[in-house]
C-alpha cells in the first residue's frame, strides 16, 4: 500500500489543530486521566503560545501530507502506464479502474526486467 500513513498523518494534523484550539479556549492542558495522578495544568496566558504551537504543527502536518501526495509517481502493473498519484482514482489505475497502482521504486523492485525499457 502506497500511503499506509496518509490517513494517520492527516489525523495527527487535524487532532493537533483541535488540541491547539482547545488549549487556547480553556487555557488548560490535560496531564492525564487515570492511574497515578492526572488532572489539568492551568496555563494562563501561556495557553495562547502553546495552543499556537499545536495549531502550527497541525497545519504543517496537513500541508506536507497533501504536498507529499502530489509528488508520487505510480505505475499500473496491468497496462504498464505511469501516472502521478493525484491523477489516479484513489490509487487505482484510471484506465484499468480496478487495478491498484504501485509506487515506481516498489514496482521496479518487483519487476526488475522492465527497468531496461
Amino acid at each position: 500500500m502506497i500511503y499506509s500513513n496518509k490517513f494517520l498523518n492527516f489525523l495527527l494534523g487535524l487532532l493537533s489543530v483541535i488540541v491547539g484550539i482547545k488549549i487556547m479556549y480553556t487555557k488548560k492542558m490535560s496531564q492525564g486521566n487515570g492511574g497515578m495522578g492526572g488532572g489539568d495544568i492551568f496555563l494562563g496566558n501561556t495557553a495562547y503560545i502553546i495552543g499556537s504551537i499545536f495549531i502550527l504543527f497541525g497545519m504543517l502536518a496537513l500541508y506536507f501530507n497533501k504536498k507529499y501526495q502530489k509528488d508520487i509517481a505510480v505505475k499500473c502493473p496491468k497496462c504498464k502506464e505511469t501516472f502521478n498519484y493525484k491523477d489516479t482514482l484513489n490509487g487505482k489505475c484510471p484506465h484499468c479502474k480496478d487495478v491498484d497502482t504501485i509506487e515506481l521504486k516498489e514496482y521496479y523492485d518487483k519487476f526488475p526486467d522492465e527497468k531496461k525499457e
